[in-house]
């Protein structure tokens, strides 16, 4: 997850020209971190007045709650009993980011909602992703567009050699090709195609990505790119 979101970076910067002061990196970070990181970003993107474009992407763990099965992101310093103390509901993000008019608010998740270990039994080469369907941003107003790892029950894989997700592989490798003027209709078909293909042909399984958008742009998140203006 660290080299995931460290080469994300170093991607922003070099291929997709984002300035490196705009960018915000959170490494190993524990719960208060996790929250204070989101409230900078959203009075960052407020100062903008609605010109902001936010890119928000997350590797690492997280765990459904045993009773309402809503997903959590889990920071280093939070564990699988009280989730509501220590953990970053994945609604709250969804809704805090919802808060700020931007011009666009894409985010991209590479996460682990089962609850396992990456350096443990079958996580080496897998992130059991389980989002709950209820989780949509389909119902929250301003530009968001959420690209998730997998769709459903499916795991999310690791690619052996690159030591990356094999979601997180595929976005970098096509973000390098096209530095980020690829349509995002298009990098939805290609990351839905690729990633399965990788995971049926190394795994014998699917892993499907999938995209959740803001009910207002369904008509036109398609012919977004990441960098170009809505």
């Amino acid at each position: 997850a660290e080299r995931d979101a460290t080469t994300f970076r170093e991607y922003c910067i070099k291929t997709l020209g984002v300035p490196q002061d705009n960018i915000i990196l959170r490494i190993i970070e524990g719960y208060v971190g996790m929250i204070k990181a989101v409230n900078k970003l959203k009075q960052l993107a407020a100062n903008k007045e609605g010109q902001a474009s936010l890119i928000v992407y997350y590797a690492g763990h997280g765990l459904p709650d045993d009773n309402t099965k809503e997903p959590y992101l889990i920071p280093v310093d939070g564990g699988g009993t009280d989730l509501n103390e220590s953990a970053i509901k994945l609604e709250w993000l969804y809704t805090s980011l919802a808060e700020v008019p931007t011009q666009r608010t894409l985010i991209f998740l590479d996460a682990c909602f089962s609850g396992g270990a990456r350096q443990q039994s079958l996580s080496n080469v897998t992130r059991k992703v389980k989002i709950p369907q209820k989780t949509s941003v389909s119902e929250y107003q301003g530009n968001m567009v959420v690209f998730a790892a997998s769709s459903g029950t499916q795991s999310a894989l690791s690619a052996k050699e690159s030591l990356h997700g094999l979601f997180t592989y595929h976005l970098l490798k096509k973000l390098k090709e096209t530095r980020g003027e690829i349509p995002l209709g298009e990098l939805s078909k290609y990351l839905s195609q690729e990633v399965n293909e990788e995971a049926i042909k190394t795994y014998e399984q699917n892993q499907r990505p999938e995209v959740q958008v803001s009910n207002n742009i369904l008509a036109e998140w398609k012919t977004w790119t990441l960098m170009a203006q809505p």
